[in-house]
């Protein structure tokens, strides 16, 4: 029986390992010789190559193996070897091959990085990009890169992304190299700071060369889709690079081919998500059936965690560009009943792993695919996504983010049939209890606002529910902790709009604080169109039909306030429009309040803001009744035939 490779024949025939072989007394010898020739006048370079195969086969034999080569204080001889004969290619192979091993160890690392061995090794590796050394070099660098953001850094400033992508361009066809390349590329670009490095140095084309060549092996499809989610990850700059190097057709091909392959199915969904945070990238990724493939590996492997969260993320962006939702793989066969849609898929994925990640990622994914429209709401509806998004807010009470998450599931699920499955999981009562536990969050508030706003559009049962709750206590707490918040204020505006549709919650909306919350809005964000939109709104809704009301609203200048507002967005039609209807409703036609409107200007307003908007039918036809409503009788007629003298075409 021939002896293995490193090994030699113990008794019975059987092979001795190389540690077995060696061990510690004859290590120290050859340690001992390659020390005692740096110093001999009689140099022998095929000593050096010969102790340093000997010690590379003994670290590559165990875990074991590389200990006692470490104990053996064999880093420093080793260097001290590249030193001293960098010029030979087979002591340089041999000696990369040694730190690739011992690199495999946390210790390893340490030894190499601490003196100047990662110097030595980027100089190595620079000799002959095609040499064999380069091979050990990268999964030396891809080990060492394993380490921490510092130690990444200092790899990076030996220049050893630049020997990297030479050795890949230089060795195209090796398949172990290209792996062990983009191996390091992957976990070097893993530090944002060094993707642009490695961008710079060309690593982003190499590693989509490695993917085109070596289609069919794992390793490198593995690493390669690891390096692309890196960098996709990163910004979009680099989203964008790969886009143009073909990256989304790379990705789909590891997809398909790879089905059976959990670390490249993993790889290749991160990949996938984070480069679908491009829009051209969502948008090709579509066309070819990415949303597919993704859903049938997650289909295929519901037991692998990490899978199914890369999975849930990639289909979440790919829905949330707009775009994948419409096609039927996604969306399913029946809103939702095939088991490949997209909204099936998180669902299971929510149910198999409920961690607050998956969770988290899973009630973003239900808000985005929510939000598309009525068929993909039945859609999450169907696959039970509200009643997951409910449990999951009532299980993790103090994640902010996840209830963040929750609440913008509930704003984008209220409407229709989806109103029923909400209330039936008690969607209301997890916004309410968001909102009161992450008051300080504006975040949380935003979301918890428009929850409230779309909610309170179902009908009077849904709203009272609401009131149960606190909503408008809440809503005016969210406001008032975060006045100098647009989005929260906007959210707010809209959520007391809303709710005051009722003479009972009007009344509840004035005693929770919602007309000086919604006066403070218009004051902190004079130039926010969506705030005088909704504040304009909201004031209209109180007044309307509630002499009390508008005597209340009217004492608070709430005529000054609105005709600012006019004013300050004069190319808004939603502003003006809004703005005409509230002057309308405070008038109610009160001869005193036309008189109070017309000196602060409102009937002018409202015919500069029908000549501006003319192609706006609704501005035009409440533009005239307002104007009706506002002018005092004794010159209404006067005003109107003024308007059309001047403005008729």
């Amino acid at each position: 029986m021939a002896a293995v490779m490193g090994e030699t024949q113990g008794q019975g025939g059987r092979p001795t390992r190389p540690l077995q072989f060696l061990g510690p007394a004859r290590l120290q010898l050859i340690i001992a010789a390659m020390q005692i020739e740096r110093h001999a006048n009689a140099k022998s370079s095929r000593l050096q190559a010969f102790a340093s195969r000997a010690l590379a086969l003994v670290a590559r034999d165990s875990e074991a193996g590389a200990a006692a080569v470490l104990d053996a204080d064999a880093v420093e001889p080793l260097v001290h070897a590249l030193a001293l004969y960098m010029d030979l290619p087979q002591l340089r192979a041999e000696v990369l091959n040694a730190f690739s091993a011992l690199t495999c160890t946390a210790r390893g690392r340490t030894m190499i990085t601490a003196g100047n061995g990662l110097q030595r090794l980027a100089a190595a590796m620079k000799m002959d990009a095609g040499s064999e050394a380069c091979e050990w070099g990268c999964s030396t660098f891809a080990n060492l890169a394993c380490g921490t953001a510092e130690q990444k850094r200092a790899i990076a400033a030996v220049g050893a992304v630049g020997a990297i992508c030479a050795a890949m361009e230089a060795q195209r066809h090796r398949t172990d190299l290209q792996e062990c390349g983009c191996r390091a590329l992957a976990n070097l670009a893993s530090e944002r700071s060094l993707v642009r490095p490695v961008q710079t140095a060309g690593g982003v084309e190499r590693v989509c060369v490695a993917l085109q060549m070596h289609p069919d092996h794992p390793a490198v499809q593995e690493e390669g889709c690891a390096f692309v989610a890196n960098v996709a990850f990163d910004g979009r700059e680099g989203r964008q690079e790969l886009v143009k190097l073909g990256c989304c057709l790379l990705l789909k091909r590891a997809l398909a081919l790879h089905q059976s392959r959990h670390a490249v199915l993993q790889e290749a969904c991160a990949a996938l998500a984070n480069l679908s945070q491009d829009e051209l990238a969502a948008k090709e990724l579509s066309k070819l059936g990415g949303g597919k493939l993704v859903a049938k590996a997650m289909a295929d492997h519901q037991t692998d965690e990490r899978l199914q969260m890369f999975g849930v993320a990639a289909l979440d962006n790919l829905a949330y560009t707009g775009l994948a939702p419409q096609s039927e793989v996604l969306l399913g066969e029946v809103a939702g009943s095939s088991p490949l849609s997209m909204a099936s898929r998180v669902a299971i994925a929510m149910k198999s792993h409920p961690t607050e990640k998956m969770l988290e990622l899973g009630c973003r994914a239900m808000a985005n695919l929510a939000q598309e429209g009525e068929a993909c709401r039945r859609s999450v509806v169907k696959a039970g996504g509200a009643a997951l998004v409910c449990r999951a807010m009532q299980n993790h009470p103090s994640s902010a983010q996840l209830q963040r998450r929750g609440c913008a599931a509930m704003a984008n699920l209220a409407g229709d049939e989806a109103f029923d499955v909400v209330a039936q999981g008690d969607g209301i009562g997890r916004v309410a209890e968001a909102m009161a536990a992450h008051l300080s969050d504006a975040a949380v508030q935003v979301e918890g606002c428009s929850a409230v706003a779309n909610l309170a559009c179902a009908d009077r049962k849904t709203r009272l529910a609401l009131m149960k709750v606190g909503g408008p206590r809440l809503v005016c707490s969210a406001m008032e902790v975060h006045l100098s918040d647009e989005s929260v204020q906007q959210e707010g505006c809209a959520a007391l709009a809303n709710l005051c549709w009722g003479e009972v919650q009007k009344q509840e909306v004035q005693t929770a604080g919602g007309t000086a919350c919604i006066f403070a809005a218009v004051r902190a964000h004079p130039k926010c169109a969506g705030v005088a939109e909704w504040a304009c709104k909201a004031l209209h809704n109180l007044a309307c039909n509630n002499d009390a009301m508008r005597a209340a609203l009217l004492k608070q200048r709430s005529i000054e306030l609105v005709c600012s507002m006019l004013k300050d967005h004069p190319d808004s039609s939603g502003v003006q429009l809004e703005g005409c209807i509230t002057l309308a409703s405070l008038a109610k036609a009160d001869e005193g309040v036309k008189h109070l409107i017309a000196r602060a200007g409102g009937p002018s307003l409202v015919q500069a803001a029908m000549q501006r908007h003319k192609k706006c039918s609704d501005l035009q036809r409440w533009g005239h009744k307002g104007l009706l409503a506002i002018t005092p009788s004794e010159d209404y007629t006067t005003a109107t035939q003024k308007y059309e003298k001047r403005y008729a075409q």
